[in-house]
């Protein structure tokens, strides 16, 4: 029987932990002492590790049309155990790769998968192929058990140097697509095994599923290759059940013909002989066996993504999804929204986060935002281009409620270098002012686009048709490029209108340039600071905000020292020079500082602190910092800190290890504080926390989580924040796309007796999953008037 094979939304395992995008080689050990020691992001097999035993392996690699896969990033799943792969674009398919190694047996497997999003079939050749570390191997024995290697075999078992043995499985008996090619006589260094003419039809999904071990001796080989071909064990641990009619390369036989395989049967205790079965509901949750095996649910749990909703009660009665937590991604669990009557578990714009990028591929990254007069969010960040093979700027504008104004604008394409840390800013008219920096040259470029240009209807634009600069210096398409040594910039507007740049260079130095509204130069670029020690562009990551004089108020690090300084752009005049701001008990490690200001001359800064650790171990802390800039003589040098009122605190938070801060002041006056909790340099959930001018915590810390699209949990470094918002890049797996939340939110339910009733028997009665749903009940039970989150959404 043939399955139908499902869209692959990039997420066939439930994630649990999440490894740093761009992740180097790691190595999982397996039972039986077998170490395997692979490149995440590529799914690329190095090592076969065992004491006494030689290596075998070089490279296993993945192959279509001839291209060699190459993801960017990885993911971590099932505890660690797994890890999912970046995607890349192969023959017009987007290819991704999971690699599993089992900690119970001696098992390394690895899916493969082609998902065709264009409208028409795509047929490709798919090779597995890669190196022994050596020419000394002899085939043992094939799956048809002889020592012969053809296209008629989906096994096979290879002993290297008379030590350890190799086994391959990648299909077995009756499947879709069986191997084409296979290659590699005695002695050869060389291996592979090809299935050719494999076609994607548009909008589906296909996976190649193969195992590889490595065994002790011929008996132990002939062990795990009986174990791998009959899918026993952990085989298939992971996998959803209803995705395993993605898998070409095998034949998953339903001898009763009730559409669920006999594999899935057997692990279940059904019987795969009665097809009757199929229409029983083996967890008693609303849903037949058969639905849920096709729905991609758990057949053995009533309640599969532990949410308190049962799963019939989520597909039959809600619209929610079964397998989500928050079905709409919008930040509110669905349980917190069905117990409402004024919040839509499947409506994204009545919560707290917003989808700005979405769909089934893109790899987005270094988000920044502005908000301008009229509430509209301008959002630029790094888009991977598959045309030019490198990261390429992008813009998008929404309006207050999220709808799209302006679809991705392409502000670059075809460079050829990678694009970085794009920043914006607007000005009082509604133009957003933007700069970022060419990682091949290191100059960095600017642009501004005028939305007025565009008639706003949702559609995208060319850069063209809605630039801003008219100065001789812009191209065709308003930028400005060549600025030398300009990296890591932060823009401001200035109260007219001018544009405002602060940035490193290579020269361990803060740089200052400013340009009129039309592109033109008005200050040619000055370098008003010294960082003493600069080696890392994470440390040197400038902060700037302007004051009502136009002065500018910069907060950046030298790795070890949090800086604060005060340059009059316009004047070329330096009014407070480098000042170190902690004290004497922070010792080293004080990083990623940003500053706020209000209208009675005072700063605000802020940053993180780790105690000579940069790993962002538990010990890290953030320092909120106030102080009176009117207060200092402002003749250029030091603040004296005896005068301008300084005073520091460490907030009092429960993330053990926040790292990667940004802060920004909100409408109300406060501080609005964003970090993530991986530590060092790994991607981790952002959380929140609002404070006053006193450094006292005004909003209590919110973790920022919800899945729609994809699983919004894990999230890149440096959030930025403005205007109570914060913009991210999601980091799970693949796609990874970029994000708003309100940081200002309040949840204000409004509900029913009969819904708090219904509420209170469902928490109550419904088994091992009541406690999410006992603290939805207590969310509702509070008074409606007390501030859970901060404001309400702005309209």
């Amino acid at each position: 029987m043939t399955f139908h094979r499902k869209a692959l939304a990039m997420g066939v395992l439930a994630a649990v932990y999440t490894v740093p995008s761009m992740a180097d080689h790691v190595t999982l050990n397996s039972a039986d002492g077998y170490a395997y020691y692979f490149d995440p992001s590529e799914g690329d097999l190095n090592n076969i590790n065992k004491g006494g035993l030689s290596d075998p392996i070089s490279n296993v690699l993945l192959r279509v049309d001839g291209g060699s896969f190459n993801g960017s990033g990885s993911s971590s799943e099932l505890n660690g155990r797994a890890r999912f792969s970046g995607t890349s674009t192969i023959s017009g398919l987007t290819v991704s790769r999971q690699t599993y190694v089992s900690s119970d047996e001696n098992l390394f497997r690895q899916m493969n998968y082609l998902e065709n999003t264009t409208g028409a079939a795509i047929t490709v050749d798919v090779r597995i192929d890669g190196d022994y570390s050596g020419p000394s191997t002899t085939y043992v024995e094939s799956s048809d058990g002889n020592a012969t290697l053809d296209a008629a075999d989906v096994s096979h078992i290879v002993d290297y140097n008379g030590g350890m043995q190799v086994v391959h499985v990648y299909g077995n008996a009756g499947a879709e697509e069986s191997v084409d090619v296979v290659s590699g006589a005695d002695g050869s260094a060389v291996f592979y095994y090809e299935w050719s003419d494999v076609t994607v039809e548009a909008g589906e999904t296909v996976a190649i599923m193969t195992f590889l071990a490595g065994a002790d001796d011929l008996s132990a080989a002939q062990e795990r290759q009986a174990a791998f071909s009959g899918l026993a064990g952990d085989a298939l641990q992971g996998i959803q059940s209803a995705d395993l009619g993605n898998i070409v390369n095998w034949n998953f036989e339903d001898s009763d013909g009730d559409t669920i395989p006999d594999v899935v049967e057997d692990g279940l205790g059904l019987d795969k002989n009665d097809a009757s079965d199929g229409n029983g509901d083996l967890d008693n949750d609303g849903l037949t066996n058969k639905e849920e095996y096709n729905g991609n649910t758990d057949l053995s749990n009533p309640d599969s993504d532990g949410d308190g909703l049962s799963d019939g009660q989520e597909v039959n009665e809600l619209g929610t999804d079964p397998n989500s937590t928050d079905s709409d991604g919008d930040g509110l669990s669905d349980p917190q929204e069905v117990a409402t009557v004024n919040y839509d578990p499947t409506d994204g714009s009545d919560g707290f986060i917003h989808v700005v990028t979405s769909g089934d591929t893109g790899e987005n990254h270094q988000p920044q935002m502005a908000v301008d007069a009229e509430g509209r969010f301008h959002v630029v960040w790094l888009e991977y281009s598959e045309d030019s093979g490198e990261f390429e700027v992008r813009y998008k504008l929404l309006d207050a409620n999220f709808d799209t104004l302006i679809d991705t604008v392409e502000v670059t394409s075809s460079c050829s270098d990678n694009q970085g840390h794009p920043t914006i800013a607007v000005s009082a008219d509604g133009k957003a002012y933007l700069a970022w920096f060419d990682s091949g040259s290191n100059d960095g470029l600017i642009a501004a686009i005028d939305p007025s240009k565009h008639d706003l209807d949702g559609s995208s634009a060319d850069m063209a048709d809605i630039k801003a600069f008219t100065d001789a210096a812009a191209d065709a398409n308003g930028i400005i490029s060549g600025l030398t040594d300009m990296k890591r910039a932060q823009v401001q507007i200035d109260s007219r209108g001018r544009m405002h740049i602060a940035h490193t260079n290579n020269s361990s130095e803060i740089g200052y340039r400013v340009f009129r509204a039309d592109g033109s130069e008005a200050r040619a670029v000055s370098t008003p600071f010294s960082i003493d020690g600069y080696d890392s562009y994470a440390y040197s990551q400038v902060r700037m905000v302007l004051d009502s004089d136009d002065n500018a108020h910069i907060g950046y690090s030298d790795g070890d020292t949090a800086y604060y300084a005060m340059y009059d752009g316009m004047a070329e005049e330096v009014l407070i020079d480098s000042t170190a701001l902690q004290g004497a008990s922070f010792g080293d490690k004080n990083m990623h500082v940003s500053t706020s200001v209000d209208g009675d001359g005072n700063v605000y800064v802020v940053w993180g602190h780790n105690d000579d650790d940069d790993s962002g171990s538990p010990n890290s802390a953030i320092v909120f910092a106030s102080f009176s800039y009117a207060s200092d003589d402002q003749d250029g040098d030091s603040a004296d800190m005896d005068n301008i009122g300084y005073e520091y605190t460490e907030l009092d938070i429960a993330a053990l290890n926040p790292w990667y801060i940004h802060s920004a002041m909100n409408a109300d006056g406060n501080i609005v504080v964003t970090y993530m909790t991986g530590g060092g340099n790994s991607m981790a959930p952002v959380n929140s926390v609002v404070v006053n001018t006193e450094g006292e915590i005004v909003v209590a810390e919110t973790r920022f989580s919800g899945r729609g699209e994809g699983d919004y949990e894990s999230y890149s470094n440096f959030a930025f924040t403005t205007d109570g918002y914060m913009t991210y890049a999601t980091d799970t797996g693949s796609p990874k796309h970029i994000m708003i939340a309100n940081a200002d939110f309040v949840f204000e339910p409004v509900t029913t007796q009969d819904q708090l009733e219904s509420s209170l028997d469902k928490a109550l009665d419904f088994g091992g999953s009541s406690a999410f749903n006992l603290w939805g009940l207590a969310i509702l039970l509070l008074p409606m008037g007390v501030r859970l989150m901060g404001r309400k959404l702005r309209k």
